[in-house]
């Protein structure tokens, strides 16, 4: 690409811009004054001239111009992309390892307000069945209030089974793997 992009600005130099020219020529010559100067510092070169670098001529600037300048522009393009992709993939990182952390306290939260549901569920049960136990201990209490306290006792119990369920789905969220539920667990230690 630089090859024939050289050819060119030297060959339709009636096509070329003269700014543009001009700017290649001057490239060409910084360039070659840059070069010498570093040649001359790393080659130990002491010259009475060493202030003074004689101008390239037109043709040889121009070359030299556009050479630098296309080197320039695929070196700069070879390091940009790979930067660029390279930000572009830590952003989407960043934001995905956001959304999920957000999703994981989400999580913890609901886990939180349901145990502490199923901890209220659970003494209001173990009321319920002490009620029960009581009435039937005493049995001065009707068929009617024993057959009240027990649909009570019944409801308590069927809302701490689905608390444990939907905690029990909860915790399969967080940690797949681990499938295996037990009676123990479900049942909490009452």
């Amino acid at each position: 690409m630089v090859n024939y992009t050289k050819k060119y600005h030297l060959g339709n130099t009636k096509n070329t811009p003269r700014l543009l020219r001009a700017y290649f020529v001057a490239l060409g010559n910084y360039y070659n004054r840059a070069e010498s100067w570093i040649n001359r510092k790393f080659l130990k070169i002491e010259t009475p001239d060493a202030l003074f670098i004689k101008p390239l001529s037109d043709d040889v600037a121009l070359e030299k111009g556009v050479e630098f300048f296309y080197e320039i522009m695929v070196y700069l393009i070879l390091l940009v992309l790979p930067l660029y992709e390279m930000y572009t993939t830590h952003n989407a990182t960043a934001k995905k390892t956001e959304q999920q952390e957000k999703r994981l306290k989400d999580i913890e939260d609901s886990i939180a307000f349901i145990k502490k549901e199923q901890e209220q569920q659970a003494s209001r049960l173990q009321e319920s069945f002490q009620e029960l136990k009581s009435m039937l201990k005493n049995q001065s209490h009707s068929n009617e209030q024993v057959a009240t306290q027990m649909g009570v006792t019944r409801q308590e119990f069927s809302k701490y089974i689905e608390q444990l369920i939907v905690q029990q789905k909860l915790n399969s969220l967080i940690n797949p793997n681990d499938r295996s539920v037990e009676a123990s667990q479900l049942l909490g230690q009452n």
